[in-house]
């Protein structure tokens, strides 16, 4: 389908090899600023234009990095020195015969079953108590449940302080009577 409007920008006064140029001023220590006012280059496409041209080694511990041991497919080429240290009766290689003729009932019989953890008890949604209740029989509730607390507070009170008593009685008799 035709174009049937006028662009109202103009093109792009600038090539890729003003592009490349730019980027090597900026490696070689120019600021970004002053290269995209000199080449008449905007500094956002600068700035993506240095991100298209910089290539980076990759770091190392990648997951994508390959060794030359990882090109090489089937058997490795050995050296000299491997075929001068090569013992036959490697411990190495005398362990995995032996794990290879164990059966396997006697390897199952090594794992003991994991205990089972089970849920855990969900606690109930905290709500938030009003603190200000004015002229509602719901004061006079709360404050009842405050004063029976109290009451009940003080009078257990009493009775473990009696047990604590008599415990210390019975151990001073046990040890000193």
């Amino acid at each position: 389908m035709p174009r049937n409007w006028t662009r109202k920008t103009s093109k792009a006064g600038w090539t890729v090899s003003d592009l490349q140029a730019a980027a090597v001023r900026i490696r070689q220590g120019v600021s970004m600023h002053k290269v995209a006012e000199k080449n008449g280059i905007r500094f956002s496409t600068l700035q993506r234009g240095i991100k298209k041209y910089e290539f980076k080694l990759p770091k190392l511990g990648r997951s994508n990095s390959i060794n030359k041991q990882l090109v090489v497919i089937g058997p490795q080429p050995s050296t000299s020195d491997d075929i001068t240290n090569y013992k036959p009766n490697d411990s190495i290689n005398q362990e995995n015969n032996e794990s290879y003729s164990e059966p396997l009932a006697s390897k199952l019989s090594q794992l003991t079953p994991l205990p089972c953890i089970g849920k855990g008890k969900c606690k109930g949604k905290r709500t938030r108590q009003s603190g200000i209740l004015t002229a509602t029989p719901l004061i006079t509730v709360f404050k009842e449940k405050a004063k029976k607390r109290k009451k009940k507070e003080k009078h257990t009170r009493g009775k473990v302080i009696k047990k604590i008593k008599e415990v210390k009685k019975n151990l001073f008799k046990y040890y000193f009577g």
